[in-house]
């Protein structure tokens, strides 16, 4: 019996230090909403963009993404994650949009606004996506020349190259 009882806890510990399965760890790559839903854009940059707190799920993830157009920064989403994302529209409360985070390998790599269509107005200072009815959305570059465009972060492009989602088209 103990013989049976050493040889499965042997056996587990074997499984689990030799998991090489493809699950990704939390918050590992995505775009992210804040987890506080009342702060807005502007609050939210006067924050520590490591201080500030996302949801537990992304919008989009890595398995979201059918190609991601690196010169563009276009992403052509899966037709789930295209439905899911139109539903973030529902969650912006106003035409100043909504702040993101895009998380890739575990790191907060910027702060971002998602726009309704609707919407014209425009933090100078931050990348956007505008919330449209179309499979493909684009992060668009702030407006600000000043502003370095941390769209372009290598942390992101491996990822995405790791995955086989970059195109040049």
């Amino acid at each position: 019996m103990n013989k049976s009882i050493l040889l499965v806890l042997i056996f587990g510990i074997f499984n689990f230090c030799c998991d090489n399965s493809d699950s990704s760890n939390d918050n590992d790559f995505g775009l992210y909403l804040l987890r506080d839903t009342t702060l807005t854009t502007l609050d939210a940059k006067e924050i520590s963009i490591k201080s500030l707190a996302v949801q537990n799920e992304p919008i989009i993830d890595i398995t979201d993404i059918a190609a991601y157009n690196w010169e563009e920064h276009l992403i052509t989403l899966t037709s789930e994650a295209f439905v899911r994302f139109g539903d973030v529209e529902d969650k912006i409360k106003s035409t100043y949009g909504l702040p993101f985070i895009f998380i890739a390998e575990g790191d907060k790599v910027y702060l971002g606004n998602i726009y309704p269509a609707y919407s014209s107005y425009i933090h100078i200072d931050l990348p956007s996506i505008t919330v449209a009815p179309f499979i493909e959305m684009r992060i668009e570059r702030a407006p600000s020349q000043e502003v370095e465009d941390k769209r372009n972060d290598n942390r992101i492009y491996s990822v995405l190259q790791e995955y086989d989602k970059i195109t040049q088209e």
